[in-house]
Protein backbone atom coordinates (compact mmCIF):
# COMPACT_ATOMS: atom_id res chain seq x y z
CA UNK A 1 0.00 0.00 0.00
CA UNK A 2 2.76 2.34 0.69
CA UNK A 3 3.28 4.88 3.89
CA UNK A 4 1.30 7.94 2.64
CA UNK A 5 1.78 11.38 3.09
CA UNK A 6 -0.19 14.69 2.48
CA UNK A 7 1.02 17.88 2.88
CA UNK A 8 -1.72 20.43 3.50
CA UNK A 9 -0.21 24.35 2.53
CA UNK A 10 -2.67 26.55 3.98
CA UNK A 11 -3.05 30.27 4.94
CA UNK A 12 -3.31 32.26 8.69
CA UNK A 13 -7.11 31.15 8.56
CA UNK A 14 -6.48 26.81 8.23
CA UNK A 15 -7.98 26.81 4.76
CA UNK A 16 -6.20 24.42 2.19
CA UNK A 17 -5.17 26.65 -0.50
CA UNK A 18 -3.55 23.16 -2.07
CA UNK A 19 -2.15 19.82 -0.89
CA UNK A 20 0.02 16.86 -2.75
CA UNK A 21 -0.34 13.15 -1.61
CA UNK A 22 2.93 11.31 -1.71
CA UNK A 23 2.23 7.57 -1.75
CA UNK A 24 5.76 6.49 -0.27
CA UNK A 25 6.98 9.47 1.83
CA UNK A 26 4.54 8.92 4.90
CA UNK A 27 7.66 7.78 6.95
CA UNK A 28 9.76 10.42 9.44
CA UNK A 29 12.56 10.81 7.17
CA UNK A 30 10.99 11.44 3.86
CA UNK A 31 8.64 13.80 5.15
CA UNK A 32 11.13 15.89 7.07
CA UNK A 33 13.15 16.42 4.06
CA UNK A 34 10.32 17.45 1.60
CA UNK A 35 8.88 19.71 4.42
CA UNK A 36 12.00 21.29 4.43
CA UNK A 37 12.33 21.35 0.41
CA UNK A 38 8.69 23.36 0.56
CA UNK A 39 10.07 25.71 3.56
CA UNK A 40 13.92 26.51 1.55
CA UNK A 41 11.74 27.95 -1.74
CA UNK A 42 9.52 29.54 0.33
CA UNK A 43 12.40 31.49 2.20
CA UNK A 44 14.12 31.60 -0.74
CA UNK A 45 11.76 34.08 -2.26
CA UNK A 46 11.80 33.79 -5.96
CA UNK A 47 8.70 31.90 -6.43
CA UNK A 48 7.19 34.47 -4.51
CA UNK A 49 8.31 37.11 -6.77
CA UNK A 50 7.58 34.68 -9.84
CA UNK A 51 3.82 34.54 -8.83
CA UNK A 52 4.00 38.11 -7.94
CA UNK A 53 5.47 39.42 -11.66
CA UNK A 54 3.12 37.05 -13.18
CA UNK A 55 -0.18 38.18 -11.37
CA UNK A 56 0.29 41.98 -10.57
CA UNK A 57 -0.37 40.71 -6.80
CA UNK A 58 0.14 37.84 -4.71
CA UNK A 59 -1.85 35.00 -5.89
CA UNK A 60 -1.57 32.46 -2.82
CA UNK A 61 -3.54 29.00 -4.18
CA UNK A 62 -0.58 29.78 -7.08
CA UNK A 63 1.97 30.30 -4.86
CA UNK A 64 0.98 26.76 -2.80
CA UNK A 65 1.03 24.64 -6.43
CA UNK A 66 4.25 26.44 -7.19
CA UNK A 67 5.75 25.74 -3.80
CA UNK A 68 4.53 22.18 -4.28
CA UNK A 69 6.00 21.80 -7.37
CA UNK A 70 9.37 22.13 -5.88
CA UNK A 71 9.17 18.78 -4.45
CA UNK A 72 8.48 17.40 -8.20
CA UNK A 73 5.34 16.77 -7.25
CA UNK A 74 1.96 17.46 -10.19
CA UNK A 75 -1.15 18.37 -11.05
CA UNK A 76 -3.79 15.30 -10.69
CA UNK A 77 -3.88 15.03 -14.42
CA UNK A 78 -6.92 12.13 -14.23
CA UNK A 79 -10.50 13.46 -14.30
CA UNK A 80 -13.29 11.43 -11.68
CA UNK A 81 -15.68 11.89 -14.18
CA UNK A 82 -16.61 12.32 -17.97
CA UNK A 83 -18.36 15.69 -16.98
CA UNK A 84 -15.37 17.42 -14.85
CA UNK A 85 -12.01 18.72 -14.91
CA UNK A 86 -8.96 17.00 -13.63
CA UNK A 87 -6.57 19.31 -11.10
CA UNK A 88 -4.46 20.51 -14.13
CA UNK A 89 -7.07 21.43 -16.35
CA UNK A 90 -8.51 23.77 -13.38
CA UNK A 91 -5.04 25.30 -13.02
CA UNK A 92 -4.80 26.03 -16.78
CA UNK A 93 -7.88 27.37 -17.08
CA UNK A 94 -7.61 29.51 -14.35
CA UNK A 95 -3.68 30.40 -15.20
CA UNK A 96 -3.67 30.11 -19.18
CA UNK A 97 -0.51 31.36 -19.23
CA UNK A 98 1.24 29.64 -16.80
CA UNK A 99 2.93 26.25 -17.32
CA UNK A 100 2.27 23.85 -14.44
CA UNK A 101 4.40 20.07 -13.84
CA UNK A 102 1.72 17.20 -15.07
CA UNK A 103 1.87 14.63 -12.38
CA UNK A 104 3.92 11.75 -13.05
CA UNK A 105 2.86 9.30 -10.56
CA UNK A 106 1.42 8.89 -7.65
CA UNK A 107 5.14 8.83 -5.65
CA UNK A 108 6.22 12.00 -6.76
CA UNK A 109 3.49 13.61 -5.69
CA UNK A 110 -0.67 14.30 -7.05
CA UNK A 111 -0.86 18.35 -6.14
CA UNK A 112 -5.12 18.84 -5.95
CA UNK A 113 -6.67 22.17 -5.51
CA UNK A 114 -10.60 21.59 -5.76
CA UNK A 115 -11.62 20.98 -2.20
CA UNK A 116 -13.14 17.13 -3.27
CA UNK A 117 -9.43 16.38 -4.49
CA UNK A 118 -7.61 17.51 -1.63
CA UNK A 119 -10.41 15.53 0.80
CA UNK A 120 -10.33 12.42 -1.11
CA UNK A 121 -5.88 13.15 -0.50
CA UNK A 122 -6.93 12.94 2.93
CA UNK A 123 -8.72 10.10 2.96
CA UNK A 124 -5.57 7.88 2.22
CA UNK A 125 -3.30 9.72 4.02
CA UNK A 126 -1.56 7.59 6.93
CA UNK A 127 0.68 10.91 7.74
CA UNK A 128 0.48 14.29 7.44
CA UNK A 129 1.99 17.79 7.39
CA UNK A 130 0.88 21.33 7.40
CA UNK A 131 2.36 24.56 6.35
CA UNK A 132 0.31 27.71 7.05
CA UNK A 133 2.54 30.30 4.82
CA UNK A 134 1.24 33.37 6.42
CA UNK A 135 2.02 32.76 9.89
CA UNK A 136 5.24 30.48 8.69
CA UNK A 137 4.81 28.03 11.16
CA UNK A 138 4.80 23.66 10.56
CA UNK A 139 2.42 21.43 12.16
CA UNK A 140 4.56 17.98 11.74
CA UNK A 141 3.36 14.86 13.41
CA UNK A 142 4.78 12.23 11.18
CA UNK A 143 6.08 9.54 13.91
CA UNK A 144 4.17 7.43 16.47
CA UNK A 145 3.81 6.93 19.93
CA UNK A 146 6.10 4.47 21.81
CA UNK A 147 5.41 2.41 24.42
CA UNK A 148 7.07 -0.22 26.28
CA UNK A 149 6.71 -2.98 24.31
CA UNK A 150 8.21 -0.86 20.78
CA UNK A 151 10.84 0.57 22.88
CA UNK A 152 11.85 -3.22 23.77
CA UNK A 153 12.55 -4.18 20.30
CA UNK A 154 14.82 -1.67 20.50
CA UNK A 155 17.19 -3.00 23.39
CA UNK A 156 16.54 -6.43 22.60
CA UNK A 157 16.02 -8.47 19.63
CA UNK A 158 13.77 -11.07 21.39
CA UNK A 159 12.44 -9.40 24.50
CA UNK A 160 9.74 -12.16 25.29
CA UNK A 161 13.07 -14.04 26.26
CA UNK A 162 13.96 -11.06 29.42
CA UNK A 163 13.13 -11.54 33.13
CA UNK A 164 9.94 -9.08 34.43
CA UNK A 165 12.09 -7.13 36.33
CA UNK A 166 15.20 -6.60 34.29
CA UNK A 167 12.57 -5.97 31.76
CA UNK A 168 10.98 -2.99 33.34
CA UNK A 169 14.42 -1.74 34.76
CA UNK A 170 16.02 -1.58 31.01
CA UNK A 171 12.94 -0.12 29.70
CA UNK A 172 12.98 2.53 32.25
CA UNK A 173 16.71 3.08 31.87
CA UNK A 174 16.25 3.80 27.89
CA UNK A 175 13.49 6.46 28.87
CA UNK A 176 15.10 8.25 30.64
CA UNK A 177 18.43 8.57 28.36
CA UNK A 178 16.31 10.05 25.84
CA UNK A 179 16.87 13.94 25.43
CA UNK A 180 13.87 15.71 25.31
CA UNK A 181 13.60 17.45 22.16
CA UNK A 182 10.78 19.83 22.94
CA UNK A 183 12.81 21.06 26.09
CA UNK A 184 16.23 21.49 24.93
CA UNK A 185 14.76 23.07 21.52
CA UNK A 186 12.42 24.74 22.90
CA UNK A 187 9.91 23.62 20.39
CA UNK A 188 6.43 21.95 19.96
CA UNK A 189 6.16 20.25 16.74
CA UNK A 190 2.18 21.74 16.52
CA UNK A 191 3.59 25.23 15.78
CA UNK A 192 7.14 24.78 14.54
CA UNK A 193 8.68 28.25 13.06
CA UNK A 194 10.16 28.25 9.42
CA UNK A 195 13.50 29.18 10.48
CA UNK A 196 13.61 26.80 13.52
CA UNK A 197 12.46 23.57 11.25
CA UNK A 198 15.96 22.58 10.31
CA UNK A 199 16.86 22.53 14.13
CA UNK A 200 13.72 20.19 14.80
CA UNK A 201 14.87 17.91 11.65
CA UNK A 202 17.86 17.48 12.59
CA UNK A 203 17.05 16.21 16.26
CA UNK A 204 14.80 14.40 15.41
CA UNK A 205 17.21 12.59 12.06
CA UNK A 206 19.86 11.89 14.84
CA UNK A 207 17.47 10.16 17.60
CA UNK A 208 18.41 6.81 16.89
CA UNK A 209 14.49 4.94 17.01
CA UNK A 210 13.31 7.06 19.85
CA UNK A 211 12.67 10.33 20.80
CA UNK A 212 10.89 12.53 23.88
CA UNK A 213 9.13 15.65 23.34
CA UNK A 214 7.92 17.70 26.19
CA UNK A 215 7.60 14.52 28.48
CA UNK A 216 5.78 12.09 25.67
CA UNK A 217 7.93 9.76 24.16
CA UNK A 218 7.27 8.69 20.09
CA UNK A 219 8.80 6.42 17.63
CA UNK A 220 10.01 7.68 13.90
CA UNK A 221 7.99 5.71 10.98
CA UNK A 222 10.68 4.17 9.20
Amino acid sequence: MGQRLVIDIKDFRGNCLANAYYHWSGYTDSALELTSVILNAHMDGDIKKKVEKERNQFDKVLYAVKLLEVTNAGLQAVKNGEDSKSELEVMQSRYPHIVFNKDKNRNDGLICVTEDEMDNSRNYEEAHVDIFIDSEVVDFYVFCDADDETISYNIWDDPDEIDEDVYNKKIQEYKDGLDDIGKTIGINPEEIPFDKFDEFSNAISNANHSFKINGDIYEKIE
